[in-house]
């Protein structure tokens, strides 16, 4: 198959071509197989539909290895409120952070099953400039000197 310009299309690339005309401009970030952002000057240098796009990889990659590693208490997307230089960009924060209607156990045997009734000052302005919380990943007993109970990478 023949694509405008002369270029051959395999089907694979024909049937995703199509789907993201649909879908409204993915292709270029899709096809390239951008790597997910590592770094904050480059998920703030990323352009919005980018940001969607490796927001949906950052969630599979956490599905796909969290269960070996155990780093998330609770993975619950939150939708952004605000618009902001921070929009689309995904972050985790430590069980030790006040999130309304997330664990909340401090990393603690004693809070175990504590759900949140606030959100802490970091959370209500993270959302306001348009960051999308991810959820809760593990810390120590309060955030105190023992490791969390995940492997460390070495």
């Amino acid at each position: 198959m023949t694509y405008q310009g002369g270029s051959r299309l395999d089907r694979r690339a024909f049937l995703f071509e199509g789907f993201a005309t649909a879908v409204g401009g993915a292709t270029i970030y899709a096809r390239q197989q951008t790597p997910i952002p590592e770094t904050l000057t480059q998920w703030l240098d990323a352009p919005t539909q980018m940001r969607k796009l490796t927001l949906r990889r950052c969630l599979n990659r956490i599905q796909e290895r969290d269960p070996s590693i155990h780093a998330w208490v609770q993975v619950s997307p939150r939708k952004h409120a605000g618009q902001g230089p921070l929009s689309g960009i995904p972050y985790g924060v430590k069980d030790i952070v006040e999130t309304k209607g997330l664990a909340t156990e401090y990393g603690s045997p004693i809070y175990k099953g504590r759900i949140g009734t606030s959100d802490a000052e970091i959370i209500r302005e993270m959302s306001e400039q348009g960051a999308i919380l991810l959820g809760k990943t593990q810390t120590t007993a309060f955030a105190y000197a023992t490791p969390a109970p995940y492997p460390q990478p070495t």
